[in-house]
């Protein structure tokens, strides 16, 4: 589901044309078929105090 929410926003913010992020999923979809499918989502969260 991620893979289909990040391409969706690459295209639609312009980072990559459709047809490179078609390529990509595809990609992705292959690899994972392979077994050679790696995904990381790294999430920082900070919190400041201002002296």
């Amino acid at each position: 589901m991620l893979m289909h929410l990040m391409s969706r926003y690459a295209v639609e913010n312009e980072h990559m044309s459709a047809l490179d992020a078609s390529a990509w999923f595809d990609e992705q979809i292959s690899l994972a078929q392979q077994g050679r499918f790696f995904f990381s989502l790294t999430y920082f969260r900070m919190s400041a105090i201002k002296l």
